[in-house]
């Protein structure tokens, strides 16, 4: 589980941005050999918040899912667990009201991956604050 992302790119802004309408969806899915249920309630107990949502991926679905809409090989999402390309340690944003889970308007990522920036916490609350200000 990467908890130092989901602290500087949910959890953190949660507690400074909340109050504007964010909320933060953490899927948390088996890729390290520790991950396992517990860990991830052990994370999502760390980052409770009223406005954030945890799940645990049970089956590994999701993870590859997501993937391909990203672009990302499996050279550029290392696993022991999977040799499929798996989008994990990732970070998206999404406008309010959006349904498409598999079209993020922007993201993020710490992955050996180049289709998308690393996370970098500073231009991730940039992002973040930029789809919840009000739009005239």
């Amino acid at each position: 589980m990467c908890l130092h992302g989901a602290s500087v790119a949910g959890h953190d802004l949660l507690l400074a941005l909340a109050d504007r309408g964010l909320r933060s969806f953490y899927v948390w899915t088996p890729v390290l050999a520790a991950d396992d249920r517990e860990a991830a309630l052990r994370g999502a107990t760390q980052r409770d918040h009223a406005a954030a949502r945890h799940y645990w991926d049970t089956d590994g679905t999701f993870a590859p899912a997501l993937a391909a809409p990203l672009g990302l090989t499996p050279s550029e999402t290392p696993s022991p667990r999977s040799p499929l390309a798996i989008a994990w340690d990732v970070y998206l944003t999404y406008p309010p009201g959006d349904q498409d889970l598999f079209a993020p308007q922007s993201w993020m990522h710490q992955l050996p991956a180049k289709t998308a920036p690393r996370l970098d916490p500073a231009a991730f609350r940039r992002t973040v604050e930029g789809l919840l200000a009000p739009h005239t």
